[in-house]
């Protein structure tokens, strides 16, 4: 990538993680999804889109003892402090569907890295599928509040299935779904999103197949193009090693390895050897 690119929100935070004694504020369970709202302060101020929270597993369940969350975004109202806004697939014994209002959990954010994005993108395109849409949904609302031209592009995995990020929004929830095509049709479905918005880059959060197929098309078409990863994490603070993420050499550096948690989980889709990724690097697809 050239240029120089910037978190996407003008005010951006390297600080370091902080553990957060959270209160659970609302739960909402739709037929398929979870939504959760926690009164994270400290977390909510500063998290980014492209950063996630990490909270205990639920009891019972094995490694790791720690599960990370991406969140839907963070809801900011007058005299209060900022609500942090969580949504998951809804599963027995989930880490969120589990929780109750007034509920204290241990919460530790921001973790990650923002999504950078070059300073001269005037319109963004974001790609989302599924609850794994939670951070397209927060980008499209931190890009839109910079005056950035931002077109969400949100995609179901099930007709029938609930929209995570329309639980709490009923009808006119501004944020619409589509229903995802069978996968021989990403390399189509990107083009065309590509052509119908003009946008200069491209933000893709969802399966890694579909990741590939948007880093491919944007390659051909000289769209700039970030994804979003979902390594497996054991610890979120780059200490375990278990979400390694394999790059390409270029013309000017050797491949080495990346952290999933710590450098990601964003990733400018050039950086990326494919092949392994593909072929089983310990990446979920």
């Amino acid at each position: 990538m050239t240029g120089t690119s910037t978190p996407c929100r003008e005010h951006a935070s390297n600080a370091a993680p902080v553990r957060e004694q959270t209160t659970v504020q609302s739960r909402i369970d739709g037929p398929g999804h979870t939504l959760v709202e926690v009164a994270a302060p400290d977390i909510a101020a500063r998290i980014e889109p492209g950063q996630f929270v990490s909270l205990p597993a639920p009891p019972g369940h094995g490694p790791p003892a720690r599960w990370m969350f991406s969140p839907l975004g963070v809801r900011r109202t007058d005299n209060a402090d900022p609500v942090l806004r969580l949504v998951a697939q809804r599963t027995p014994g989930g880490a969120l569907s589990r929780l109750e209002p007034g509920q204290r959990i241990d919460f530790i954010g921001p973790l990650g890295s923002p999504i950078a994005l070059p300073q001269d993108a005037d319109s963004v395109v974001v790609l989302g599928v599924g609850h794994t849409a939670a951070t397209a949904v927060f980008l499209t609302d931190a890009l839109r509040a910079r005056g950035v031209t931002c077109t969400p592009r949100l995609f179901g995995t099930d007709p029938a299935a609930d929209t995570p990020w329309r639980l709490d929004g009923g009808a006119d929830a501004p944020l619409a779904q589509e229903q995802l095509p069978a996968p021989a049709e990403w390399p189509v479905l990107v083009r065309r999103m590509l052509d119908e918005t003009a946008a200069d880059h491209a933000v893709v959060a969802g399966p890694l197949p579909l990741l590939h197929a948007a880093a491919s098309v944007c390659r051909e078409s000289g769209t700039r193009c970030t994804v979003l990863l979902e390594p497996f994490m054991a610890c979120g603070i780059g200490i375990c090693l278990t979400c390694v993420v394999p790059t390409a050499a270029t013309d000017t550096t050797e491949p080495h390895p990346l952290r999933g948690c710590t450098d990601g989980p964003a990733f400018p889709a050039e950086v990326l050897d494919w092949d392994r990724l593909l072929t089983g690097s310990g990446v979920r697809t």
